[in-house]
């Protein structure tokens, strides 16, 4: 089972690294199922930058709380707000790397794509399996200010709904 999570994820990676990130302006989610536990979740965002340089995080965790220098998010279904899930994340962009955060200089906009690949154990086929972004930290200008996504901002960074299919035999 490992083996083909490891697998997948290098496979969905893979896909995902070689291909060029797309300009959007607005959020947009995605969500793929793979198998009958596995699904695959992006949300594309943008930040546009004024009269000062911005850091993102490159770091994204499914955390149910604000950790430092890091995205993150929530894997939910319609009647649960936090799952256990396994899953493997990253923010993906074109910005160059600075310490750790993707840099976006001052007057310039950044595109970037929340990558989140789940293992779900024993979705409940009634249920749509999403995943929200409940935190995205980011530093502005030359003192690197820490500031927070809005609220009502993050709850445009979704994804929308999966299911998984009704496993009948104890495969999975």
């Amino acid at each position: 089972m490992k083996t083909y999570f490891t697998t997948a994820i290098t496979a969905c990676l893979g896909i995902i690294l070689l291909t060029p990130l797309t300009t959007h302006a607005s959020i947009t989610g995605h969500a793929y199922r793979f198998g009958n536990q596995q699904a695959l979740y992006l949300i594309e965002f943008s930040f546009v930058t004024k009269d000062n340089d911005y850091y993102i995080p490159v770091r994204a965790m499914n955390y149910p709380q604000e950790i430092a220098n890091t995205v993150t998010y929530d894997v939910a279904n319609d009647m649960v707000n936090t799952l256990s899930a396994a899953t493997a994340s990253l923010v993906l962009s074109n910005q160059p790397v600075v310490d750790g955060h993707y840099h976006i200089p001052a007057g310039e906009t950044g595109e970037f794509t929340l990558v989140v690949f789940a293992e779900i154990d024993n979705p409940d086929p009634l249920q749509r399996y999403r995943v929200d972004v409940n935190a995205l930290p980011h530093l502005i200008g030359t003192k690197k200010t820490k500031t927070e996504v809005s609220d009502t901002a993050l709850d445009y960074l979704t994804t929308p709904g999966i299911q998984f299919p009704l496993v009948i035999g104890g495969g999975k």
